[in-house]
């Protein structure tokens, strides 16, 4: 469980049988998230363990991740991991809202290929870009995944996604635009076993409540 907790924190920068109960938690950034019983919410800790992990693993160059951390609005990330599925995991942290979303499916191409330049440059480990949709903008939802009654504080939701070369792993990304704030929801797992993350990690986000 440590190596794998341990690919997982690794994976962030670049991540029982199901029944009807669910437990609902009040994330550090004043919204409300609810998980099935499928999942753990293992509440939220330092980003400093994940520098630590990412520096001695070397992963990334520790003047690098200290320039990351300065961007965060919060040191603080949460992690939600599977029961069943001990690779597989969820994590988010939030930063100052600071990005142009835009419409055009050819400039949310190119906002895509920037953001995997910029992981890319981060780390020594290529990651191929997979997927990239502005799924929900101004009220409006592009894709299946998310309730007509989503939270009405979330302004917009960038789907990204790519694979780690070498690491037989997948990221999965919602960047969650909301007031002046910027979450990003992390999905790390392996590949051929995402899906079933993938639609707790939409439900997760179809939960969110603001108080």
């Amino acid at each position: 469980m440590i190596k794998s907790i341990k690919i997982i924190l690794l994976l962030i920068l670049l991540s029982l049988p199901q029944n009807s109960f669910s437990e609902t938690n009040l994330t550090p950034w004043n919204f409300k998230i609810t998980t099935n019983d499928s999942l753990i919410y293992a509440g939220h800790s330092t980003i400093k363990i994940v520098k630590e992990t990412l520096i001695n693993s070397n992963i990334i160059d520790k003047n690098k991740m200290n320039n990351f951390i300065k961007t965060l609005d919060s040191k603080t990330m949460i992690y939600i991991f599977s029961k069943n599925q001990t690779q597989n995991a969820i994590n988010a942290n939030t930063q100052p809202d600071t990005t142009f979303i835009p419409i055009r499916d050819s400039e949310i191409k190119k906002l895509c290929k920037n953001l995997n330049n910029d992981f890319n440059s981060l780390v020594k480990v290529e990651l191929k870009l997979t997927d990239c949709n502005l799924e929900f903008h101004k009220n409006k939802i592009s894709s299946g995944k998310f309730m007509d009654n989503l939270n009405k504080e979330i302004k917009s939701i960038l789907f990204y996604g790519h694979v780690i070369s070498g690491y037989d792993r997948h990221q999965l990304q919602y960047y969650i635009r909301h007031k002046n704030k910027l979450t990003t929801f992390t999905l790390g797992c392996k590949i051929g076993e995402c899906e079933d993350m993938h639609q707790e990690l939409i439900k997760i986000i179809n939960s969110i409540e603001f108080v």
